[in-house]
């Protein structure tokens, strides 16, 4: 029930209501093609977002409410962050175009990193 109101919430924020009519986010902005496609490349954690948020039922049973709480909120709200960086970079493309092309590329490394360390090498 929760993933389906994540992707709810993903579906709406994606898209422009104007004039009644529905128009995807990047047309807004005219951007180029290939930073549109890069932003989607750093979207690709969400696929393992139903995976993290199965596990994170299983953090309530440490006894700290408070530590718990506050890491199932980070857990379950990780793919508005990265939703948050594709529209940023999105709104920052028009004026700064370089810290807009290293917004989904940061990201991308940074999750890249994480992946390979916690997942793939695990010590």
């Amino acid at each position: 029930m929760l993933a389906i109101a994540i992707l709810g919430i993903i579906a709406i924020m994606s898209l422009k209501f104007w004039d009644h009519s529905i128009r995807p986010l990047p047309n807004r902005y005219n951007l180029p093609l290939w930073l549109i496609i890069l932003n989607h490349l750093a979207l690709a954690p969400i696929v393992l977002y139903p995976f993290a948020a199965y596990a994170s039922i299983f953090l309530f049973d440490n006894s700290d409410a408070l530590e718990t709480w506050l890491t199932f909120t980070l857990i379950v709200s990780y793919p508005l962050l990265l939703l948050g960086t594709m529209h940023t970079s999105y709104r920052l493309y028009t004026t700064t175009k370089a810290v807009a092309i290293m917004l989904p590329v940061a990201e991308i490394i940074i999750f890249t990193t994480l992946f390979i360390k916690y997942i793939i090498l695990p010590v």
